[in-house]
């Protein structure tokens, strides 16, 4: 009988994370992990933006007082308070 190394832990219902051979199983998933949470952060931020600008909406002749350039600047600003997960939606 040969020697492997086992990737099931002794329990069973777990991968032994520490075998070689599941390295690249474990890379797999912690990348696919970083991608589903940027996608979810993304999709979140822009729930955010509609719901921003709906608020905004009655600013709006306001803010076309700036000139362009300061516009966009407080623009861009506003989009990036909206993709702070932290701060609540209201």
């Amino acid at each position: 009988m040969s020697c492997k190394k086992i990737l099931i832990a002794t329990e069973r219902r777990r991968i032994n994370w520490e075998s070689n051979e599941a390295g690249p199983l474990l890379i797999w998933g912690q990348e696919r992990i970083k991608t589903l949470l940027r996608l979810w952060k993304e999709k979140r931020a822009q729930a955010k933006i509609k719901i921003l600008d709906a608020k905004l909406s009655p600013l709006e002749s306001r803010l076309k007082k700036f000139l362009p350039h300061n516009r966009n600047i407080i623009e861009k600003a506003l989009r990036n308070l909206a993709g702070i997960a932290a701060i609540e939606d209201e």
